[in-house]
């Protein structure tokens, strides 16, 4: 008995930690301007006040890992384009969906100088 508690404890924290790093789930889609309905290459796509960020492909593809079981807000951010917050819903551990996405483009104030 005593040479198999160390074996039970060691099983216990395995299984633990396989439950805590597998709490993932993925979004892929792509991302389009919404006036010339063109892909959107380098758009950056990111989970808010987390580490989970992609950029969008020349096609404007994107695949994502999101944090699994809690609700949380994806963020796409491109210069030239307002940015868009999109509240997601908790999705299940391991789930995948596709999302795209339109963004608009934005007026700009800069001038334009020309040298010669």
């Amino acid at each position: 008995m005593k040479s198999t508690l160390p074996h039970i404890i060691l099983l216990f924290f395995l299984f633990i930690s396989l439950n805590l790093f597998g709490q993932k789930a993925y979004i892929e889609g792509q991302v389009t301007d919404a006036v010339k309905d063109i892909p959107i290459d380098f758009v950056t796509i990111y989970v808010e006040g987390s580490t989970y960020a992609v950029e969008s492909n020349e096609s404007g593809n994107f695949a994502i890992t999101v944090p699994a079981n809690e609700p949380f807000n994806l963020i796409f951010s491109r210069i030239g384009y307002q940015e868009v917050t999109q509240a997601r819903p908790k999705m299940e551990s391991g789930s995948r969906i596709r999302f795209d996405i339109s963004l608009v483009p934005q007026d700009s104030d800069l001038e334009v100088i020309v040298t010669e």
